[in-house]
């Protein structure tokens, strides 16, 4: 055979294996932190599904203190109000909040009311059942990059010749430039000194379905890093019929929101 073909086929051997293997889970020999809230929003179409999502996080091997449901007194995508459920668990604080601020209300509400720097914030989306060890697997990086947002799923792009160029890190833990939500991302409150930085960069109208690259361009500008640990997670998809990453991926959003950021 073909010794450049030997290589080529080498080099998409590796690239395969480095792409689907997990992070190493570091595991310190003491857990120790002081608060944990989940925070996360949804939209009026989904909220029958949100005892699903709330369920799997009670089910988590470190319990939150808290479960922020930040929820708009109108939906601006669906311009409705909200029909909250009556059984949620005592340790879900819902939120009514005057303003929809997009995706980033999942985010942005609960680090009004969260003031201790080291309070950590993990953010969720609504339509998964996450799996028990997420939580304690964010902590647990946590503790190896304390300063760092952490996140399990994210990716890199660069300019080539003016066009923004995506491309996934296949590192099973490394630097990365825009986080992914969907899988679960860990803050803490000392990340989000500057609030005002943070609100100036949502008033950008082509961000407003982006929070995921929004807050990563603010961790950015506040030097912050982004830390992707890969992982294979049992999390369960929750059926939908709304999809914001197919409606950003068609309409070319997140293109849009770097270059608006810019």
């Amino acid at each position: 055979m073909n010794r450049k073909l030997i290589c080529f086929l080498a080099i998409l051997i590796l690239i395969f294996y480095l792409s689907t293997r997990d992070a190493e889970c570091y595991v310190p020999k003491i857990i120790s932190y002081k608060r944990i809230v989940v925070s996360l929003s949804t939209i009026p179409s989904r909220i029958q599904n949100i005892n699903k999502v709330i369920e799997s996080i009670l089910q988590s091997d470190i319990q939150p203190d808290l479960i922020y449901l930040n929820i708009p007194k109108i939906s601006k995508k669906e311009n409705k109000p909200y029909s909250i459920p009556a059984n949620l668990h005592p340790k879900v604080f819902v939120n009514i909040v005057e303003e929809d601020y997009g995706p980033i209300t999942k985010l942005y509400p609960t680090l009004l009311k969260e003031t201790d720097d080291d309070t950590i914030i993990i953010c969720v989306d609504d339509d998964k059942e996450y799996d028990k060890k997420l939580i304690p697997y964010l902590v647990n990086y946590s503790h190896k990059y304390p300063d760092s947002c952490i996140c399990v799923s994210g990716w890199n792009y660069f300019n080539l010749f003016f066009v923004l160029v995506p491309y996934f890190n296949i590192r099973p833990v490394g630097k990365i430039d825009i986080l992914q939500c969907y899988l679960g991302v860990l803050y803490k409150r000392k990340f989000f000194k500057n609030l005002h930085n943070l609100t100036e960069l949502m008033s950008h109208k082509m961000c407003f379905t982006t929070d995921d690259i929004t807050i990563s361009k603010f961790l950015e500008k506040e030097k912050i890093d982004i830390i992707a640990v890969r992982k294979k997670f049992n999390h369960k998809d929750i059926e939908t019929s709304i999809k914001l990453g197919d409606y950003n991926l068609k309409n070319n959003q997140w293109v849009k929101c770097i270059n608006e950021i810019k």
